[in-house]
This record gives structure tokens, C-alpha cells and sequence, in this order.
């Protein structure tokens, strides 16, 4: 195919605003008609559903320039054996495309109140995305089908004038490769957003939902709400154009370990590298693959944006505050039961738990022991409602999950892993909450 960089003038408007075809003569070889071959190497593809011009006397498939528009298509191949279309534009019809993104940001971030997405927005980031999660008891993710392809004009019409609809749309919808495409579909997508945020309040449903990009995430403490979540959100989803795509519906619990999240691990205090992203370090590493190494690293690191990293610290304290309080009004109206909850008596100061000595948890619907006891969760001490010394954790099988030592709440010594079959899965050594190995892993060998 020509290079526009090469030919500019063949592809771009002239200084009068007109394109090549514009003028009379051009392509009069053939009426103005070319076959789809021809049209090609000029930088200009045939509409999808376009019928070809039968032209007497000449026995080829003709179209007109008003049948084409000049992109560039190329195929990605997927995971489930289909392809991603993406489309490319030429270098000046990039710029120009990009022009447009500080008003499409300007436009987004004053109708979008609810900002609960996280996906190509300046100063965000999925690890911010993730975090909104922490201190839930399940997580339900569910992924858009097809999401920049189901964008119609309809969709954004209300926030944008015509003229900049039709720069940013391409056979009907905001093709993904176009600059402008991420933005214009977070556009469409707000009114879903604020109607699925209402709907769970309606429902009492109490959760936090978010969105990045296509994914959107709900996550919550009552296993109970499971199907009517996704059964409210999918038709919230159905009535706006949009489609769930079933397949990808995953559903998380905190208590069978670490939850994913747009690539992120996150456990009930903070978030983490997942270990798909350990083992590609590790290959990495052993591949010296220096580039690939130094993004992974970047990546595992589980930064937040600079901008915003104090202010979301503070909010994720506050947010972690309230969520003791709510379990503190557990606990005051449930009657503690000596077994169930903590052997030493729980003090109250200004009506926050004190914890001190050995508290065990147990698993709410788990196997009984040989004395027909529920199995136990999770066991050991605190000090002053810091965790101190010798912790361990166990699967609804009975199995250890981890074991290892705490030090004001701090990871200290050696910690285990292990599968739920009872198999020694890791070995960490911790220094003052601090993983030496996962240091030792991301040091650049070169």
C-alpha cells in the first residue's frame, strides 16, 4: 500500500480545504469508479456492506470515492481465536484526531459526576482502580462485549456537536486505534454508570462499583446479592446497546486468597503484583530480556499516580475507618461467643476495637473437624490491635494457607505458602514488612 508520508498530497486536503478527488478529472480514466484493488493503493478502503457499480462495458467491481474512506485496516489475533480490527490512521489525520482529545477530556470530566472510571483518564490508573475494592468480602467482574464497536452517535449526541461526532466516528462508531475512541466511549457510557450506581442503592445493595474502560467491577459482603447484581447490571447494559460478555463473568472471593482486578492483586489492606506478573519477571530474568524486565519491574511496583497518590491514601484510610466502625456494630449486636471470636476480652476506646491476644476466626460454611467444629479461618496475636508473632491461616479444607510471623503488624522471618491440597507452594523471607526475595527478583542483572 502507498505511504502517505511519501505522497501526502494524495491523501490530505489542500490549502483550499479540497481532496484530490474534489476535482473534476480525477479518476476520470473510469468515471470516478475504482475497484477495491485500485482504491487501495490510493490510502482508501471500501465501506463494510458497500454493493459494487456495474458500469457497461466494463466487467470489473467499480465503487465510488463515496463509498470509500481513506484508513487503513489491520487484524490482531486474540486468545479465543478471533481477531481484534484495528484501524490506522496516517499521520496527519492521526494529528488531527489527537487535536481534539483536550476538548473530549474538558467534555468528560464535567458530565462524568459519578467518576467511578478509571480507564484512559489522566491521573488514573488500574492499581487506583483496584484499590476502590479493598475490605470487601466478594468481587464480581464483568466484561463489555464488542464495547467501542456498540457505540453509536446516539450514545454521545447529547454531550457532542455533530461535526465532532463525525470526526471521531468511522463507519458508524469509534473504531478502536483512533485517538479520540477511548474518550468518546467513556462519553457513551455515562449515563450506564450513574444508572447502575442508582440501581444498587435502590436495591440496598450495599457495594462499590467501578469501571476501567470495558471492565466493570462490583464489589460487596453479601454473598446473597451475587445473581441479583449481575442480573440488574446486565440489563441496565441490554437497554443501553450494550452487551455483557458472559464468558468473561468472574466472580472472587477475598477469603480464598488475594483478588484480581485489571491486573492487579488486592487483599484486605493494600494492593499487589498478581503472580502471572512474578513468573514473566522471572522469565524475564532468565531471558535477559532487558526491556520487557525493566516494564515488568515498573509495573509490579503497584504505583499509583503521582498526582493523586497522598490524596488517595488518605481516602483509602478513611474508607478502611469506616468499614472497622461497621464491624465494631457487628460485634456490639451480635453476642461474642467464646469460641467464635477473641479468647482475651475485646476493649472498646471511643467505640474502636482494641485487640489484644489470641484471636481466632473461623470460616462461616466450612468442613467440621473430627470433633465436629467449624474449621478455623485464620489464628493468632495482637498487641495494642496490631498483629504480633505467630500467624496462620487455613483453606475451608482444613488445609494451612500461610503461616509466618507478624512484628507491629509487619511481616518479619521466613512465611509459607502452600496449595489448597496441602503442597508447600512458596517460600518468602519478610524484613520489617518488606519481601527480601521479591527485592532480590527485581534487581536488573545487567
Amino acid at each position: 500500500m502507498a505511504n502517505s508520508d511519501e505522497f501526502p498530497e494524495l491523501y490530505f486536503e489542500d490549502s483550499s480545504g479540497n481532496m484530490p478527488w474534489d476535482y473534476q478529472g480525477w479518476g476520470s480514466d473510469m468515471g470516478g469508479n475504482w475497484t477495491l484493488r485500485e482504491w487501495n493503493s490510493h490510502g482508501r478502503i471500501i465501506k463494510k456492506g458497500e454493493k459494487y457499480i456495474e458500469a457497461e462495458g466494463i466487467v470489473r467491481r467499480l465503487f465510488s470515492v463515496g463509498q470509500t474512506v481513506p484508513y487503513d485496516i489491520f487484524y490482531i489475533s486474540k486468545k479465543n481465536g478471533k481477531f481484534r480490527r484495528i484501524f490506522s490512521l496516517y499521520k496527519e489525520q492521526k494529528s488531527r484526531s489527537r487535536a481534539l482529545i483536550p476538548y473530549l477530556e474538558k467534555i468528560l470530566l464535567k458530565k462524568d459526576l459519578y467518576k467511578v472510571n478509571y480507564g484512559f483518564i489522566r491521573n488514573r490508573n488500574c492499581v487506583e482502580h483496584a484499590i476502590q475494592h479493598i475490605g470487601y468480602e466478594y468481587t464480581i467482574s464483568m466484561d463489555l462485549e464488542n464495547f467501542f464497536e456498540s457505540v453509536n452517535k446516539e450514545h454521545v449526541s447529547k454531550y457532542l456537536n455533530e461535526e465532532t461526532i463525525e470526526k471521531c466516528f468511522i463507519l458508524d462508531a469509534p473504531q478502536q486505534g483512533i485517538p479520540t475512541s477511548p474518550l468518546i466511549a467513556n462519553l457513551a457510557f455515562i449515563d450506564c454508570d450513574k444508572e447502575i450506581i442508582n440501581t444498587l442503592e435502590k436495591n440496598n445493595i450495599f457495594s462499590v462499583y467501578t469501571r476501567y474502560a470495558d471492565d466493570l467491577v462490583v464489589s460487596f459482603d453479601n454473598k446473597k446479592d451475587i445473581r441479583k447484581i449481575i442480573s440488574l447490571i446486565t440489563k441496565i447494559v441490554n437497554s443501553a446497546g450494550f452487551k455483557i460478555n458472559k464468558k468473561k463473568t468472574k466472580i472472587q472471593n477475598i477469603k480464598n486468597g488475594r483478588v484480581v482486578i485489571t491486573g492487579v492483586s488486592i487483599d484486605k489492606k493494600s494492593a499487589h503484583p498478581t503472580r502471572k506478573t512474578i513468573k514473566k519477571i522471572r522469565a524475564a530474568k532468565h531471558s535477559q530480556n532487558k526491556k520487557s524486565l525493566m516494564g515488568l519491574n515498573e509495573w509490579a511496583k503497584c504505583k499509583l499516580p503521582d498526582q493523586n497518590r497522598k490524596k488517595i491514601r488518605e481516602l483509602m484510610d478513611k474508607e478502611l475507618f469506616k468499614r472497622e466502625l461497621r464491624q465494631v456494630e457487628r460485634v456490639k449486636n451480635e453476642k461474642i461467643k467464646k469460641d467464635n471470636e477473641f479468647v482475651d476480652d475485646i476493649e472498646f476506646v471511643d467505640d474502636i476495637p482494641l485487640l489484644n491476644g489470641k484471636y481466632t476466626e473461623w470460616h462461616e460454611k466450612g468442613q467440621l473437624d473430627i470433633n465436629g467444629k467449624t474449621q478455623k479461618k485464620s489464628e493468632g496475636y495482637y498487641l495494642n490491635d496490631l498483629k504480633h508473632g505467630k500467624w496462620t491461616t487455613w483453606f475451608e479444607n482444613g488445609n494451612i494457607s500461610t503461616q509466618g510471623s507478624y512484628i507491629y503488624d509487619k511481616k518479619d522471618g521466613e512465611w509459607l505458602e502452600y496449595y489448597m491440597n496441602g503442597q508447600l507452594a512458596s517460600t518468602m523471607n519478610w524484613k520489617d514488612g518488606v519481601n527480601l526475595d521479591y527485592d532480590e527478583l527485581c534487581d536488573f542483572p545487567f
